[in-house]
């Protein structure tokens, strides 16, 4: 017998029974509308807490590292921001890393739009950090509020660039560790600039830190709407 006569007999063999009263199950379902921005806000309760006290953590060190330095302190506060950028990428690769992907794809928001929604809180959560130490750090040193804002997003924007750049091409749980790694070489790499001050004059002058840190916060951005593009949907059924 072959597999089409096998389905056809199986077919002719069950015949489910007639739904009763259907419609009107179906009538006393209510069908709810969420906004965009009720969407967004229901993403906040899934956030980890762990996220928000780390952003609270590096901006009270800012402050304790701005009050105690006895020079421009930018590169020492600079070294705390790449840990921001990763406790976003950790955010966002949550799904993967306990196996709940496929599950959320599933889902009446899929993966998709859940990532994106969560990266727009935490993405505004950094951005009201740095604009809150920016005017921190030029109270204390000889830059404006714009040109400290520019230093200390360079080593957030590399530490995200990297991070995302392994997320995606990288898909298994240890990817992880390759992320901190990453987030704790660029923070190295700030207090070697700030023990190293002449050094630092020299090679990163504003108007080359300024090219560079535009530069890589359009291919962070880049990466990131790749990440969010290549998530695979299913249609809610």
């Amino acid at each position: 017998m072959t597999d089409k006569q096998l389905k056809q007999a199986l077919k002719s063999a069950y015949q489910p029974p007639k739904a009763e009263g259907k419609q009107a199950f179906l009538d006393r379902i209510e069908d709810s509308q969420m906004t965009l921005l009720g969407f967004v806000c229901s993403q906040l309760g899934y956030i980890s807490p762990w996220g928000w006290i780390l952003s609270a953590g590096i901006f009270l060190a800012a402050l304790v590292l701005v009050w105690q330095a006895d020079r421009q302190a930018v590169w020492m506060v600079s070294a705390l921001l790449p840990f921001a950028a990763l406790s976003t990428i950790t955010e966002m690769n949550r799904s993967v890393r306990y196996g709940m992907d496929e599950l959320e794809r599933a889902s009446r928001f899929s993966l998709k739009a859940v990532t994106l929604a969560r990266l727009s809180i935490l993405g505004l959560e950094n951005l009201l950090l740095m604009v809150l130490i920016a005017p921190v750090l030029s109270s204390w040193g000889q830059l404006t509020a714009v040109q400290t804002g520019f230093y200390i997003l360079c080593p957030y924007s590399l530490t995200a660039f990297c991070d995302l750049y392994i997320i995606r091409r990288w898909h298994v749980r240890e990817n992880m560790y390759a992320c901190v790694g990453v987030a704790a070489l660029v923070s190295v790499l700030c207090i070697v600039m700030d023990m190293l001050p002449e050094l630092t004059t020299v090679l990163f002058r504003l108007p080359t830190c300024i090219c560079l840190t535009l530069f890589l916060v359009a291919i962070m951005l880049r990466e990131g709407a790749g990440y969010i593009s290549h998530m695979e949907e299913l249609t809610w059924n």
